[in-house]
């Protein structure tokens, strides 16, 4: 019968170590009241000797924390555009994420502001007055370019944006070709032969361009012929109801992939205006609302996870620009009538 394996201990590391059980459990919870160099010095003994957290001690200890009366609570701060951003998406991604702050017993606060480096300067100032632990990136109008002189020192960040250059904190979003590959298996269900893409330059990049990727896979490997042509809603803003009819004659589609409810509203309304009779189905992609056919992309679920991601760093210490950085695809659901 084979021996059971033994833990090493806090009282082993310190012994080794010289130090108390005490230092050698803020050292590995990297605490920054121990000096980097003892902090070091634990965790490499700690390494060498084979050290595993316990997850029984560690469930224990946080069932005892959140039965504890809670005089002080953690502030987050969601960073928000300063333009008015209301639409289905933006008001359930706040939703879930402050439902799942309150339920994990964190403060959160909005922080609206431009993206520039003298507001991100002011940023850097409020944060650090007002005692924020984390920020969490909300997604703007259009992506900006990312921000510059961003100061993480005593910060955890995560972002539900896209950004136009590189920002390299984790991110929390939506699975955006996984969501287009619930659309084709649709079209596909439905028999359909010849969809046509109807979308918008600023969501092709907040997508990283899935909705095209998954078209021509759609048109390739399911249909074996060369796809027709895109519409590019912004290319026509000024003609766009006679650009768009000459584009719908030519293709003949028999679907249409709109991105989001307004435009599938106004393709609706052209089609109306333009005579045309037939029935086809308009599947929205992105985030639809209820009402819509198409993707729900699940915005309070993404919130949420976020403030998981979020708050895991902040009970682990784990503040700064991260080394290695994480990116967590969440699925969406199809809505169908």
């Amino acid at each position: 019968m084979s021996k059971p394996i033994e833990r090493v201990s806090h009282r082993v590391i310190s012994l080794e170590a010289k130090v108390s059980q005490a230092t050698v459990c803020r050292a590995l919870k990297n605490d920054p009241r121990i000096s980097e160099a003892v902090r070091k010095r634990v965790r490499e003994i700690a390494e060498r000797l084979g050290y595993r957290p316990d997850p029984q001690v560690s469930k224990l200890l946080t069932y005892m924390r959140s039965m504890q009366d809670k005089h002080f609570q953690s502030l987050l701060g969601f960073i928000l555009p300063m333009e008015p951003y209301d639409n289905d998406y933006m008001r359930e991604l706040l939703r879930g994420a402050h439902a799942r702050a309150s339920a994990l017993g964190y403060v959160a606060d909005n922080f609206p502001t431009g993206l520039d480096k003298k507001e991100v300067q002011s940023l850097n100032r409020v944060l650090r007055a007002r005692g924020v632990e984390g920020i969490l990136f909300m997604p703007r109008i259009a992506p900006e370019p990312a921000p510059v002189g961003l100061d993480l020192t005593h910060l955890a960040a995560v972002s539900c944006a896209s950004f136009t250059t590189p920002f390299a904190i984790h991110r929390v979003g939506s699975g955006h070709f996984e969501n287009m590959m619930l659309v084709t298996e649709e079209l596909r269900r439905r028999k359909c032969r010849r969809p046509g893409l109807v979308t918008w330059q600023d969501f092709d990049r907040r997508q990283r361009w899935a909705p095209r990727m998954a078209y021509y896979s759609f048109y390739h490997d399911l249909v074996g012929v060369e796809p027709p042509p895109i519409f590019d809603w912004h290319e026509h803003v000024d003609v766009v109801e006679p650009a768009f009819l000459k584009w719908f004659r030519e293709v003949q589609p028999d679907a249409l992939l709109v991105v989001g409810p307004v435009l599938a509203d106004a393709v609706r309304g052209i089609l109306a205006r333009g005579k045309i009779r037939k029935k086809l189905p308009v599947l929205g992609l992105g985030h639809v609302p209820k009402g819509y056919e198409g993707i729900d992309e699940r915005p309070a679920t993404i919130g949420s996870a976020a403030i998981d991601i979020l708050t895991s760093h902040i009970v682990r210490n784990e503040k700064g620009w991260p080394s290695d950085v994480k990116f967590m695809s969440v699925p969406g659901v199809l809505r169908c009538r």
